[in-house]
């Protein structure tokens, strides 16, 4: 090859050739586009809800244990599968109270034991078998205020490091 044809021929550089790489790894990391991970409803079925049965919003709760009832449609609760691989319209429910995650259910029923006093967010979210929330999210949610504890609930030990314990 002479050094004419070496100087035609076209160039390349890194500045031009990292942000294509970079744009087709990220595009494998995500997973191709969002909506591939949108729940598709099939034709005929109902869409999956979830919605807190009780407490009713705005209740008072007395100091002590509360619960938290919920119903679900359109999507198989499945204790068995809870941590497996997903499996569309299939898994459990979560609970958050004030933004934290508590639990992973799939029973209709749930206890917080010495919720502390004052006012708390419950929130529920259907879940796929792996802990994935539902795209769209499928969720309910409810404020509550917790009554002042007694002298007597509070000879009851609380848990470690000033954390609720739920």
């Amino acid at each position: 090859m002479n050094v004419t044809a070496l100087r035609n021929r076209p160039r390349w550089s890194w500045g031009k050739v990292l942000p294509i790489l970079a744009l087709l790894v990220l595009g494998a990391a995500a997973g191709g586009p969002a909506e591939a991970d949108t729940q598709q409803v099939p034709a005929g079925s109902q869409a999956p809800s979830i919605g807190i049965v009780s407490p009713e919003p705005g209740a008072s709760l007395p100091f002590g244990e509360a619960r938290v009832s919920v119903d679900t449609s359109g999507f198989i609760i499945d204790p068995g599968a809870i941590g497996m691989a997903a499996i569309h319209g299939r898994g459990h429910w979560h609970l958050y109270v004030d933004g934290v995650f508590v639990s992973a259910n799939a029973v209709s029923e749930v206890k917080l034991e010495r919720l502390p006093p004052g006012p708390h967010h419950l929130k529920v979210s259907l879940a796929n078998n792996d802990h994935s929330p539902l795209n769209p999210a499928v969720e309910d949610s409810v404020t509550i205020d917790v009554g002042e504890a007694s002298a007597a609930d509070e000879t009851v030990p609380s848990s470690s490091a000033g954390q609720p314990n739920y």
